[in-house]
């Protein structure tokens, strides 16, 4: 049986996800905003996991299990990252943005015991442009969509607010998850129109997985870079590493030799990691070499003004 790649990348975002959101815990489970952002990924990361399933399923009946298992998870991907966004802001004490809050839960809450009933995900049948059995809009769906919208939307605005007026660290770090939220929830929503019969395929599924690494060198690591430098690094780790995953699981299923799958992994575990490394340096060295050839210009200017001054002393 050959995975299709549609479950390949699905799964590529679960692991990424909750990754990433464990990375992120760890490094300060104190701060309430290492929490919230951890709920955030753990919802997509579960997501991930059950929308893999039912891009896999061979019945109707099993996908329509996956694709509600995989909505009790994406009901709350809108509010936990609202929640994420206006702690990270600093605005949760805003009696505007702790009523959204409130309603954003209320809504949330509501739509998850919907779930239990055919109200958001009414069936599933076949639909070519997936390749799978994909599943039928209920009445509630939209209502969720619009949710998914227009809270992915308000963020957006806070985030854009905080840009204009902030500086220096915080303004790039913001910037940086601007880029992720557009990416995440855009190729996110690529998933909606084939539940409407609308002639679109979910392609944007392949790559929800990119917004959780701008995320993490956002909020941990690289927040006073150049953005080119974060988007570069993220790219490369993500080809390198999606190598290394992928590929002994696809020898695996290809030739249903687990033992092909452990050599391989270790074999590419071993290698990935200096392979980026490598790749790594080297972009970084395109980027900044400009800025380095400046800062070799101060030095030169520097050195030779201290001996201008010991020569004039001198004299």
């Amino acid at each position: 049986m050959i995975i299709p790649l549609y479950t390949i990348t699905a799964w590529l975002t679960c692991i990424t996800a909750i990754s990433v959101g464990i990375l992120v815990y760890i490094k300060n489970p104190k701060r309430k905003v290492n929490r919230k952002w951890f709920f955030l990924s753990l919802s997509v990361s579960m997501w991930g996991l059950f929308l893999g399933f039912m891009f896999n399923a061979n019945d109707a009946q099993t996908s329509l299990v996956h694709t509600r298992m995989l909505l009790f998870a994406s009901i709350w991907i809108p509010i936990t990252f609202y929640h994420f966004i206006i702690v990270l802001l600093d605005l949760e004490k805003n009696k505007r943005q702790k009523n959204i809050l409130f309603a954003g839960y209320t809504t949330t809450i509501l739509l998850w015991l919907a779930n239990f009933t055919p109200l958001l995900a009414k069936s599933t049948r076949y639909k070519v442009l997936a390749g799978c059995f994909y599943p039928d809009a209920g009445p509630l769906m939209i209502v969720y969509i619009l949710f998914y919208i227009l809270l992915a939307w308000y963020s957006c605005i806070l985030m854009y607010k905080t840009i204009k007026v902030a500086t220096g660290k915080k303004k790039n770090q913001i910037q940086y998850l601007l880029l992720g939220t557009s990416v995440g929830f855009v190729t996110g929503a690529t998933t909606f129109p084939l539940w409407y019969q609308i002639q679109i395929p979910p392609l944007g599924s392949h790559l929800v997985w990119f917004y959780a690494l701008v995320f993490y060198v956002a909020i941990v690591r690289y927040n006073l870079l150049d953005i080119r430098i974060v988007i570069t690094r993220a790219g490369l780790f993500t080809v390198v590493y999606t190598l290394v995953l992928g590929i002994p699981f696809y020898i695996g299923y290809q030739t249903k030799s687990w033992l092909a799958v452990a050599g391989s992994m270790f074999f590419l575990a071993t290698l990935g990691p200096l392979i980026y490394r490598r790749l790594r340096s080297k972009a970084d060295d395109l980027i900044l070499a400009q800025q380095r050839q400046y800062q070799k210009t101060l030095k030169h200017i520097h050195l030779h003004m201290g001996r201008y001054a010991l020569t004039k002393n001198r004299v």
